[in-house]
């Protein structure tokens, strides 16, 4: 949704009852996740 569509982190918590920093904190977490995926995959993401 923050990425995709531009919505807020603060909008994202309100409509799924987390808070702004833990929307944050999952998204950072993900976003981690994905490039670690990447690598082990070669796609040429550092």
């Amino acid at each position: 949704m923050k990425f995709f569509l531009g919505v807020k982190a603060e909008d994202i918590g309100r409509k799924i009852g987390l808070s702004k920093s833990a929307v944050d904190s999952r998204i950072y977490r993900n976003k981690k996740n994905l490039k670690e995926s990447a690598r082990s995959l070669k796609l040429g993401v550092v």
